[in-house]
């Protein structure tokens, strides 16, 4: 028997660019991000004005978090912007209960606090020179590790989550480092995408670029 879907706009706003990925937090339907990419960001700055190229770029860079809230019968959406380092360009993301896990342009990896742009954790852009010159296009996160892929990376790379500095990440001078855990080579070239699922979310989908679909299982049992 099919039900009969109803829906209706809560709420909407006008943005500057465009949005390359959304997702809601999977604990609290009223917060969510959205991830600006470069490449469907439409530069309209002539060459002289600084300004406008500065505000551009902004635009590209952006990350945003969203609060959904409810006043009297009426929704409202209010964004703030995530402040990334300077050299950060967030080309994915995924959710963690510690924070908001961004792949970037540089190859670098970083896991944000989004209520306060604090990174808890993060992978430098210069620890990886192929993800560098590759740039991250696809980010998934289990309770084992952060992984990352590439669309001219052939290795899914694994790292350590920023869980041990959860703890005390008000207090945290600075980031912690995530470690490098393990490498898979998935293809030839590269991954357009991954995603954990599965009944112990520990089965990773990979789609690579030549156009096949991986299935990377990892036993219950091992560590």
């Amino acid at each position: 028997m099919c039900c009969a879907l109803q829906k209706a706009k809560l709420s909407s706003v006008p943005i500057q660019h465009a949005v390359s990925s959304i997702s809601f937090h999977p604990a609290d339907p009223s917060c969510l991000v959205t991830v600006s990419s470069p490449d469907c960001h439409s530069s309209t700055a002539a060459a002289d004005d600084s300004t406008a190229a500065a505000a551009d770029t902004a635009a590209a860079r952006a990350v945003q978090l969203w609060r959904l809230d409810k006043l009297w019968s009426r929704h409202e959406l209010h964004a703030t912007q995530l402040q990334l380092p300077a050299d950060c360009v967030a080309s994915c993301h995924a959710w963690a209960p510690e924070g908001l896990y961004l792949g970037c342009r540089n190859g670098a990896v970083l896991c944000m606090d989004p209520e306060t742009s604090a990174v808890i954790g993060m992978v430098p852009s210069t620890a990886d020179a192929s993800a560098a010159a590759a740039g991250i296009a696809s980010i998934a996160v289990n309770k084992d590790a952060a992984v990352v892929a590439g669309r001219a990376a052939p290795q899914l790379m694994f790292y350590s989550r920023a869980v041990q500095s959860l703890q005390d990440k008000h207090q945290a001078q600075s980031p912690a480092n995530l470690q490098l855990v393990g490498t898979v080579t998935v293809s030839n070239q590269g991954c357009e995408s991954i995603c954990f699922g599965g009944p112990s979310y520990r089965d990773l989908v990979a789609h690579t670029t030549d156009g096949s679909l991986l299935l990377l299982t990892r036993p219950n049992n091992s560590s």
